[in-house]
């Protein structure tokens, strides 16, 4: 009895082998597999919408460095080295006034020449403006920054369940291969007792179907893990080469997964998009009280001076002229009136623009709050089918074992084996779906947030 006892259960347990035959692979094989984080580090690498993201940081950030220039002189610098030449045909008669031809003993090209050197610097010391327009470029440049953190924490995610996709289809493919062998088993059990006459044609047939059922789902699991490696080596890159196996991640467990609450507050506090409207936002109103502050007037320094040197002969090319000027002055400038209108649109469209910032961050909090709770949701789900994924299978498995062995015995016909074998199909997809699904739920709300809620660096 003990014997017997013991069978059904290390059948059952031979049959969720498939699912952990990922971990149990040999060191060589797992040393030469992709991991998941070397998956996501060359994902981030190779994205273009990285790249594009970056660039737009780069811009922001350059428009930080020209508003912080405003308020810093400006300095120029101008020397000029001059020669003319003037030929003098005709003159005015001082008695008539009229214009006469010189004679060619008069007609002589009249040369001058001339060096200057010009230092001028001009320095904006009261623009009110100014110092807004500063405070809406940094709020731009850390905007940019946001969309980039938000652009990273998406990619890991899309690269993160493209990984988890090609993942479940390597599991599938060997249930689908493990299901193939059985359902050829079945068929030639099947022709054998047909043989003997111990069961009717009806048997074969059906075992039959089976068998080419089981061959058509495993051509489709082929299929689909080859797609799945196929999207998962679009987000590596064209050239990028995949291992033949996969590395299963680091799986969070039950404990540490975060409730609803902690979702709610992790997305609100570290989602990068929020941040990247939030500062958008603020750039708009900086840019608003920027256009009102035009109205205020502007005070300026200046200070330029002029060396210079002109005569009738060369000596007037020289590193040290004579001439020198000094102008220095302060400017104040109030153009209140200077085209009404287009201050007017300015200060519409930049309201304009404070309002939409607002709608689109109203709207955003909103949509974020639901896929919270659909992540919270599913997370809820996840923890739930693990629980029973493993009594599941090993149910369903041994279900199968005694209608093989009831078969086999020929005290159950073959239907009763045929739906055995499709509670357990059922059931080891249910849990290698399962399996996945915490770490699943996390990453599509990553890539739905921007916020990095993933459990490893990237």
């Amino acid at each position: 009895m003990k014997k017997h006892a013991t069978l059904p259960r290390c059948r059952a347990v031979a049959a969720v082998l498939p699912l952990l035959a990922l971990c149990a692979s040999p060191v060589s094989a797992r040393a030469q597999a992709l991991t998941l984080d070397e998956a996501v580090r060359r994902g981030v690498a190779a994205s273009p919408a990285m790249q594009e993201a970056q660039a737009l940081a780069r811009t922001a950030a350059a428009g930080r460095w020209e508003g912080w220039g405003r308020l810093l002189p400006s300095v120029a610098l101008q020397a000029d080295v001059v020669q003319s030449g003037i030929l003098q045909r005709t003159a005015s008669d001082p008695l008539t006034g009229g214009i006469v031809n010189l004679p060619d003993s008069l007609i002589a090209q009249r040369r001058s020449y001339g060096t200057s050197a010009v230092l001028t610097a001009r320095w904006e010391i009261l623009n009110p403006a100014s110092l807004l327009q500063i405070r809406s470029a940094g709020a731009e440049a850390a905007a940019a920054d946001g969309t980039y953190r938000s652009a990273r924490a998406r990619v890991a995610a899309e690269v993160t369940v493209a990984f988890l996709n090609a993942l479940e289809a390597q599991a599938l493919l060997e249930l689908r291969r493990a299901e193939k062998d059985r359902a050829s088993e079945l068929l030639r059990i099947a022709q054998g007792r047909f043989a003997v006459g111990g069961v009717p044609e009806l048997d074969v047939l059906q075992a039959r179907l089976a068998e080419g059922d089981a061959a058509l789902a495993l051509m489709e699991a082929e299929t689909a893990g080859e797609a799945a490696r196929l999207a998962l080596r679009e987000h590596l890159g064209r050239d990028a080469v995949i291992p033949g196996a996969l590395a299963e991640p680091v799986l969070p467990d039950a404990a540490s997964l975060p409730g609803e609450e902690e979702l709610r507050r992790r997305v609100a506090d570290e989602s990068a998009e929020l941040a990247a409207l939030r500062s958008t936002r603020a750039a708009a109103a900086a840019a608003r009280g920027a256009e009102r502050m035009r109205l205020l007037p502007t005070v300026s320094l200046l200070a330029q001076w002029d060396r210079s040197e002109y005569g009738q002969t060369r000596d007037a090319l020289t590193f040290q002229p004579r001439n020198e000027s000094g102008v220095y002055g302060i400017n104040f400038a109030w153009n209140l009136f200077e085209q009404p209108g287009s201050r007017l649109a300015a200060r519409q469209r930049t309201g304009a623009a404070v309002q939409q910032a607002d709608a689109r961050l109203a709207a955003r909090r909103a949509a974020l709050d639901r896929e919270v709770e659909l992540a919270a949701g599913t997370l809820r789900r996840a923890v739930l089918l693990q629980e029973r994924a493993a009594a599941n299978v090993l149910l369903a498995a041994r279900q199968r074992e005694q209608a093989a062995e009831r078969y086999r015995l020929g005290v159950a016909p073959i239907v009763e084996r045929l739906q055995a074998e499709g509670l357990a199909r059922e059931a080891e997809r249910q849990a290698v779906a399962a399996r996945f699904a915490p770490l699943r739920a996390l990453a599509e709300l990553q890539r739905a947030s921007g916020a990095p809620l993933l459990p490893f660096p990237f």
